[in-house]
């Protein structure tokens, strides 16, 4: 069951292109000489978004865990979070949870808290693309 998302970090996702849109901001129309009108683009507005991603480290645990267990995994959460952040960025998430799980335990240990055993943390990305600008 998860019990907490932290998230750990945003970025831009340079290995993903970012999208473009252009279209017409700007026209030109008239009449013919021999009949009929025409209209032509005489300007044109690009607009670009890209893909960013956001981080999270999840922590999951059984369903029996007491209030004063889930309050414990809240504050030790941002400990844990702190010590991914760094780590997770400067390896695009592969060490996140290998810096995560000692300060998450040892966090535990000082509140007096033995079950952090109970406790697994993975790690998450989810990617959107930013508003057009």
């Amino acid at each position: 069951m998860l019990i907490l998302s932290q998230k750990v970090g945003e970025w831009g996702d340079l290995l993903t292109p970012p999208e473009s849109k252009s279209e017409c901001n700007s026209w030109a129309s008239g009449n013919w000489p021999w009949g009929g009108g025409w209209k032509t683009c005489t300007g044109w507005k690009t607009e670009w978004r890209h893909m960013n991603v956001e981080a999270f480290l999840d922590f999951s645990g059984p369903d029996d865990l007491g209030g004063d267990i889930k309050n414990a995994v809240g504050e030790c959460a941002l400990v844990a979070a702190a010590a991914a952040a760094v780590v997770g960025i400067a390896t695009d998430g592969a060490g996140a949870v290998a810096a995560a799980q000692p300060a998450f335990v040892a966090c535990m240990e000082a509140k007096g808290i033995q079950e952090a055993d109970k406790i697994s943390i993975t790690f998450r990305t989810v990617g959107s693309w930013s508003d057009w600008h």
